[in-house]
């Protein structure tokens, strides 16, 4: 496997991993995560990669996983605004 498609793995696995803890109601840090994201999105630009097969696979497989983020994050803030509006709090529910 490619130095290139293990970096999208260990992308993937820290958008699952951040996902995860998102719906766990933790808060996460995406600095990091969109940093990398930025990083190969360049390199790809640049010099795209010689197994197209492969790494348009692992793309896909981290735009879901991005996807999927978005949504459970998306989740959390209506949660969150919902609690605010109703003075609820964890402790209550």
């Amino acid at each position: 496997m490619s130095d290139f498609i293990s970096r999208l793995d260990n992308i993937t696995e820290l958008l699952m991993k951040a996902r995860i803890s998102a719906a766990n109601g933790n808060q996460i840090d995406l600095g990091n995560l969109q940093k990398s994201i930025e990083d190969i999105c360049l390199e790809i630009k640049d010099n795209p990669p010689n197994d197209e097969g492969k790494t348009e696979e692992k793309i896909k497989e981290l735009i879901n996983e991005l996807n999927l983020l978005a949504h459970e994050l998306s989740d959390q803030l209506d949660k969150n605004s919902i609690q605010e509006e109703t003075g609820l709090n964890n402790s209550n529910l």
